[in-house]
């Protein structure tokens, strides 16, 4: 479960951080 969320997580911030770095420089 945990290794799931994580690898999903990840990769989840890996695709904003590459398309809306600005963007989520706002919310940081």
């Amino acid at each position: 479960m945990w290794t799931f969320f994580y690898s999903f997580w990840n990769s989840l911030m890996d695709h904003n951080n590459r398309r809306n770095d600005r963007e989520w420089k706002i919310f940081s």
